[in-house]
């Protein structure tokens, strides 16, 4: 069985008539030129040493390079059966806090409960995601290995309360540890921790955990139960409450402090979980942003990192092409808006949108064809990218990230974190549905589309500029 799996990049073998009629015109247009000065046969007495069938030779060989370049991007297969498996998006694994402190009822029903039914709704929310378990109090264990099967998620969900840890404590940096040693090694996917507690009795290393995850590239998250103002903590099986030594009532608090550093430190968000559902609904927004965050970087990228290059070496060669990736590596370095770089970054990032400002509209339109290629939402792309196309702090970056949005109908933009500081953005596209992961292939295929038809772009134009200098 032979077949190609993304038989849609075939159709740029259609580019192929395109270069081989313009290299034919500029060889007519050559030997028309050397008719001016003289007679051909006498002309080539005068230059023995230049080859008659070199140039066709280089010119042949780039154009079958072009040409095995779109069958392999169409990704040809062979084999006996077909079988499809399904793309997976992000890793989850949920640290749930069940010492005894998770029975104050400051939150209906209870701080463990609440705890247990924002877990289910996330559950349901997920659907080519993997999730996995970790309860813990003095101690951490798994209580379900990270898999994709949510119906025993939430069965082993049901079973979870204090009961599972004779020891009491809140050892969140044992939890972090061990959550991250619980990814698989698959690559590719965002991970991310979800750690749910009070944050009481925290027995420290907690913050040290969640930055050690964090430069493993895994985003820990924190979900804060209860309240500030805290709440009794009911004797199970009384109606009493538990008393210390001196028989006082134990009131139990929130530490919304300590769990804002961990958060922090892990590069994720801190939300406190209240009698209402906007810890769940923030959560699953985060979540949703490393994808988002992914399919903004590459579609920003295919103008400044690949097709603007391009440009560059077709017009001016090599020499201009190295001028122009050492402006843009300067401002990927230094132009970013914060106290130590704000002055000399400043001229980088302006340098950078002047170089930029055509690239960035040229690779737009590329885009915006490659859109109709791939079958996507070309009306979609051309509306956004007309409406969004200056909604950015960059006056370029929004050139691609609007096509972007526009033919995968997604919204991109919006508030992001940068150095642990909210930068408000304006939104870019219509949210039509929730952006996952199988929105970064999709974004790389625009990419590869545009950088190809791109590439036929600038041979053309290196083209002409040969024919008009020779």
């Amino acid at each position: 069985m032979f077949r190609f799996e993304e038989p849609t990049y075939l159709y740029l073998l259609l580019l192929l008539p395109l270069l081989a009629a313009f290299y034919l015109y500029s060889n007519y247009r050559k030997r028309k030129a050397i008719r001016r000065f003289g007679d051909p046969m006498l002309m080539a007495q005068l230059m023995p040493d230049v080859s008659k069938y070199r140039p066709d030779v280089k010119f042949w060989l780039v154009f079958v390079a072009v040409g095995l370049f779109a069958v392999l991007l169409a990704r040809p297969q062979f084999g006996s059966k077909l079988e499809t498996v399904k793309r997976k998006g992000v890793e989850v694994i949920i640290a749930l806090d069940i010492s005894n402190s998770m029975l104050a009822q400051d939150v209906q029903p209870s701080r463990l409960e609440k705890a247990k039914r924002l877990i289910s709704r996330l559950v349901d929310e997920m659907e080519n995601d993997k999730v996995g378990m970790i309860v813990f109090a003095g101690d951490a264990f798994t209580q379900l290995p990270i898999t994709s099967d949510y119906i025993s998620a939430k069965m082993f969900l049901e079973s979870i309360n204090p009961s599972l840890i004779s020891k009491q404590g809140t050892a969140i940096g044992e939890a972090i540890n061990l959550a991250a040693r619980s990814f698989t090694p698959q690559e590719g996917v965002g991970r991310a921790i979800i750690v749910i507690t009070d944050g009481e009795n925290h027995e420290g290393g907690a913050v040290e955990a969640a930055k050690a995850a964090a430069e493993k590239g895994i985003q820990v998250n924190v979900l804060g139960v209860g309240m500030p103002e805290g709440a009794p903590i009911p004797e199970v099986g009384t109606n009493d409450y538990r008393r210390d030594r001196e028989g006082n009532v134990i009131v139990t608090r929130l530490n919304e402090q300590m769990c804002q550093e961990i958060a922090q430190a892990g590069n994720g968000i801190y939300v406190r979980v209240d009698n209402t559902n906007g810890a769940q609904k923030a959560i699953s927004q985060e979540i949703n942003k490393m994808a988002k965050a992914d399919v903004e970087t590459i579609a920003e990228n295919t103008a400044d990192g690949v097709i603007a290059p391009m440009l560059f070496i077709a017009i001016g060669g090599a020499p201009l092409g190295f001028a122009y990736k050492a402006v843009n590596t300067l401002d990927s370095m230094v132009a970013y808006k914060n106290e130590e770089l704000i002055n000399i970054g400043f001229f980088s990032a302006k340098m950078d949108d002047i170089c930029n400002f055509i690239p960035a509209r040229f690779a737009a339109v590329m885009l915006m064809i490659a859109s109709l290629i791939l079958r996507f939402d070309f009306k979609g792309a051309v509306k956004i990218f007309k409406r969004d196309r200056f909604a950015h702090l960059s006056p370029n970056s929004a050139q691609t990230e609007a096509v972007a949005a526009g033919a995968l109908q997604i919204q991109l933009g919006g508030t992001h974190n940068y150095f642990g500081k909210a930068v408000v953005k304006p939104t870019i596209g219509d949210d039509i549905r929730p952006v996952e992961y199988e929105d970064i292939k999709r974004t790389n295929q625009l990419l590869y589309v545009s950088a190809v038809l791109s590439m036929a772009v600038c041979c053309l134009i290196t083209f002409l500029i040969y024919v008009q200098l020779f």
